[in-house]
């Protein structure tokens, strides 16, 4: 028997890859195309910074700074808002599609 500890990780981190990867999620809004970040790929302090800010403040998390002004320069009823966020939670695996609480009121 060797005296020499062994290196045992019971998650290496380090050498970790990601499983699968998701498509960006497109918007179109005012002739223009957003493209928004996949909220895994956030640190999680800034996807914990994102998930509580207000609806307005969510936005430069997931499509940086410079797209988060010139999205929300639009008008965009509430409706379509409801839409882009339920859309964005289901492609990304947040929930599942129906059940999103945007979709479950009325």
């Amino acid at each position: 028997m060797s005296d020499t500890p062994k290196n045992r990780f019971e998650l290496d981190l380090d050498n970790m890859e990601r499983e699968g990867t998701t498509e960006p999620f497109q918007v179109r809004l005012g002739g223009e195309e957003y493209t928004f970040i996949d909220p895994m790929e956030l640190d999680w302090r800034e996807l914990e910074k994102a998930l509580t800010a207000d609806l307005r403040d969510f936005f430069p998390y997931v499509l940086g700074a410079e797209q988060s002004t010139k999205f929300l320069e639009n008008t965009i009823p509430t409706w379509k808002m409801r839409k882009v966020m339920e859309a964005y939670s289901v492609h990304f695996g947040l929930v599942e599609p129906g059940n999103s609480a945007a979709s479950s009121q009325r």
